[in-house]
């Protein structure tokens, strides 16, 4: 059997891991869109080509 302090330590453990997780993944990707609006900005043209690039690409992998 497990004892209770190493139970709860592995509880805390994995309910940290389940929280933190994807707020970690949530942060990334909002500041990787960030990131986008900043470059799309400064290179407007190059952005909408590289937008209808990703967007086939999107359409390509949906497929």
């Amino acid at each position: 059997m497990f004892s209770g302090q190493k139970f709860v330590f592995l509880l805390a453990n994995m309910l940290s891991f389940v929280v933190l997780f994807p707020f970690q993944m949530w942060k990334s990707s909002l500041y990787n869109h960030f990131y986008d609006f900043r470059i799309a900005v400064s290179t407007k043209k190059d952005f909408v080509k590289r937008w209808l690039c990703f967007d086939r690409k999107m359409y390509e992998a949906s497929q």
